[in-house]
């Protein structure tokens, strides 16, 4: 990690348990210096994106020439107004087209009256980010559908449609489970060509930069909003050399495992003071007859003087209120 960029993650560490919001903020901060090249540093000797970039087209002419595709059709060039900022040398900027993607919309069909019995992945089964098989329903497919439909090691699944705008369009990596396919509330997205690493893309997709874009690109209807494939081909993005990738997910990794901890802590922290402060409250409470008491004196300097450090939990400004009211 590079010097500036370790001093300043460790100052936010530092500050992150003490703001209400800090540890939130902490991991958009980690996105940010992740997309800007400034999280891991740049290895000279890495093949350059652009090299990347060639392979692809090439990849693509040659699937065209042979029948196997159709010629697709060309995303508007990438204007030097569009780009937010300069990365470093040996990344591209490019769209997510250009790392030439195979779509697949989901499976919009309820049941088979026969054929092999198949996990279909719901909206419901998206948990903190990822796929959770704990209530999962099977249905009976026929075996081209399951074919069809089937999700494989790295594949992403995009959220095609939903209520909330900090879900919809968001992407979620699919592991080494078997005997999966998905609903039509989400798009699948594959790559086969192996030039880059899904997980880096599922990462950063979290990060304001591509929110910021999807936000800006989905369509409400019914207070549904709405993402298709071309909104997410069209996404703008910067590109690492594939080594650089690798090393990047494995510092986020290492990082947000970090802010889970400081999380953890937080939650220890905030209900030791739910418990002080309901204590102290209860002892308000038991002498609001006699104001005059040492119980009644001693429990409201302990809050008067605790004060910022108990009601920074929501919890206890509500227990507040109703002890007032």
């Amino acid at each position: 990690m590079l010097d500036d960029t370790a001093l300043l993650l460790e100052r936010h560490f530092d500050t992150a348990f003490a703001a209400p919001e800090g540890v939130r903020q902490l991991r958009e901060l980690i996105l940010t210096l992740a997309m800007q090249g400034k999280l891991v540093p740049q290895d000279p000797t890495d093949p350059p994106a652009s090299e990347l970039l060639k392979e692809i087209e090439a990849e693509k002419r040659r699937l065209v020439k042979e029948g196997k595709i159709k010629k697709a059709k060309q995303l508007p060039e990438i204007q030097p107004e569009e780009v937010p900022y300069e990365i470093p040398i040996g990344w591209e900027w490019v769209r997510l087209a250009d790392l030439f993607p195979d779509f697949q919309n989901g499976l919009s069909k309820r049941s088979s009256k026969e054929g092999i019995e198949t996990i279909v992945i719901r909206l419901a089964d998206i948990k903190n980010r990822d796929i959770s098989l704990d209530e999962t329903r099977s249905i009976e497919l026929l075996e081209e559908e399951v074919e069809k439909y089937k999700l494989l090691q790295n594949d992403i699944l995009i959220t095609r449609v939903n209520g909330s705008v900090d879900l919809v369009g968001s992407f979620i990596l699919i592991g080494d489970e078997n005997n999966l396919t998905y609903c039509d509330h989400f798009i699948r997205m594959r790559f086969s060509n192996n030039k880059v690493d899904c997980d880096f893309l599922r990462k950063i997709s979290f990060s304001k930069l591509l929110r910021k874009q999807i936000a800006s690109k989905f369509i409400t209807t019914a207070g549904q909003k709405t993402v298709n494939q071309g909104h997410i081909s069209s996404l703008l993005l910067p590109l690492p050399p594939i080594p650089e990738q690798h090393r990047i997910v494995a510092k986020i990794d290492e990082l947000m495992a970090r802010c889970d901890e400081l999380e953890k802590l937080r939650v220890q922290r905030d209900q030791q003071r739910i418990t002080v402060h309901r204590a102290a409250i209860a002892r308000l409470l038991d002498t609001t007859t006699q104001p005059a008491t040492a119980d009644f004196s001693e429990a409201w300097q302990f809050i008067t003087h605790h004060f910022g450090d108990l009601y920074t939990v929501k919890a206890n400004v509500a227990e507040l209120r109703k002890a007032i009211l």
